[in-house]
C-alpha cells in the first residue's frame, strides 16, 4: 500500500519536521493498492494536495509530494 508524503521547505539544520503525511480526504482514507494508481491522485489533485501541505506549515512551499510505501505497524 501507498500513501501521499508531502516533503516541504525548510531551513537546513532547522529540527522541524519537514514533511506531512496525507491519509485522509474529507473524511476519506487515502490508501492506494500501487504507485501508479497513488501518483495519478496526486497528479488529479496536486493544487489540492500542496494547499493543504502549506496550511500544515504556517505557509511554507511544498518541496515535492511524492507516494511512499505505507509504514508497517510495530
Amino acid at each position: 500500500m501507498f500513501e501521499i508524503v508531502a516533503i516541504m521547505f525548510i531551513i537546513l539544520g532547522s529540527k522541524e519536521i519537514d514533511a506531512v503525511r496525507i491519509t485522509h480526504d474529507q473524511g476519506k482514507p487515502l490508501m492506494f493498492k500501487t504507485q501508479q494508481i497513488c501518483y495519478a491522485h496526486v497528479f488529479a489533485n496536486l493544487e489540492k494536495i500542496k494547499e493543504f501541505a502549506s496550511s500544515q506549515f504556517d505557509g511554507r512551499p511544498v518541496k515535492s509530494v511524492i507516494c511512499a510505501p505505507v509504514p508497517k505497524e510495530v
